[in-house]
């Protein structure tokens, strides 16, 4: 039984905005397998103007479309079902909106683009949409506010301004922005096991003012600071909840800090390396050499120390210019506590 089979053509518009328009002015028509000869000639409805091609005696095939004797792959292999009226103009999505979808938007692999944000509650919303009003797995950072970053070594890759895998990206970040007196920056550390021997965080850290370090916990950092040349004046960094011990034989040197609830540790093996202050406050710290006699503590330019702890005379490193409040001697194993 033949029926009437028509359809329209379209193409992308590349001058256009990659508009969708009507293809005009062909020779249409269809093939049926193997595809050499053409089977149905498809004529314009309105000759040069309508894109709609249109033959009236057409029997249900399995056929190809063929437009100046080339087959529109993207059209795909298609049923002539015959049905004049479902395969008008009507049946298909138009770009202004008009003719609404009546089943779901199979997009085949590929993408919708340049989306506008979402305005009601059934609207589409995009990828940035989402990742700015939503807690995802891209946006942890969120449990915080104001200037502050996040450092997980575990991340397999940064964010740029929100986390980093090692402590010296996110300080770069910070540094960059540049931190100031009343703009500060927090970095957030989350432990760090590595190995059986917890390690820590193993890098060399470049400290700049006001840019605090703060731990989640106890965080262990198998680090060694250095200062940048413009490290002077007031509102130095804060290094909070950290404990810290380099390589063995390798030194330390606090300049201008403030640390809080962090230990300090420095062990001698085969060279004399220094646990050495300089001009900072320390709150409920610890200070401890290791190993061979050789390694020291030493201090200068007015350190404050208020409630901390070390298993070396502090009358060897605790200077003139220093002062302190409550400094616990540790020079063996026996711990003696206090019951109150």
């Amino acid at each position: 039984m033949s029926k009437s089979f028509s359809i329209p053509l379209f193409y992308v518009d590349t001058g256009d905005n990659n508009a969708i328009k009507l293809d005009t002015g062909k020779n249409v028509s269809l093939r049926e397998a193997p595809y050499t000869t053409d089977l149905y000639i498809l004529s314009e409805t309105v000759p040069g103007v309508s894109g709609v091609y249109k033959n009236d005696n057409v029997s249900d095939k399995l056929v190809r479309l063929y437009i100046n004797g080339s087959w529109k792959s993207d059209y795909g292999t298609f049923w002539t079902f015959g049905d004049a009226a479902s395969n008008s103009l009507a049946a298909y999505l138009k770009r202004d909106g008009t003719n609404p979808m009546s089943g779901n938007l199979n997009m085949g692999g590929g993408r919708i683009i340049n989306n506008e944000e979402p305005e009601d509650s059934a609207d589409a919303a995009t990828k940035n949409y989402c990742d700015e009003n939503f807690m995802t797995l891209n946006k942890k950072y969120l449990i915080f506010s104001g200037n502050a970053l996040l450092v997980d070594y575990a991340l397999p890759s940064n964010i740029t301004g929100c986390r980093y895998n090692t402590i010296q990206a996110a300080i770069d970040y910070a540094n960059s922005t540049p931190p100031s007196g009343s703009s500060r920056w927090s970095i957030f550390i989350t432990p760090h096991r590595n190995n059986s021997n917890y390690t820590g965080y193993n890098e060399a850290i470049t400290l700049y003012k006001n840019i605090d370090l703060i731990g989640l916990g106890k965080v262990m950092c198998k680090v060694t600071f250095s200062y940048s040349s413009s490290w002077s004046g007031a509102q130095y960094a804060k290094l909070i909840n950290l404990t810290v011990k380099p390589d063995i034989d390798g030194s330390i040197l606090l300049k201008g800090v403030e640390c809080y609830n962090s230990v300090f540790s420095i062990e001698a093996d085969n060279a004399t390396p220094t646990l050495r202050m300089e001009n900072s406050q320390f709150t409920h710290c610890g200070f401890f050499i290791k190993g061979r006699p050789d390694a020291s503590i030493s201090t200068s330019n007015d350190n404050r120390f208020i409630g901390c702890f070390t298993n070396a005379d502090t009358s060897t490193f605790v200077g003139t210019g220093d002062r302190s409040c409550g400094f616990d001697f540790i020079d063996d194993d026996t711990f003696q506590f206090t019951v109150i």
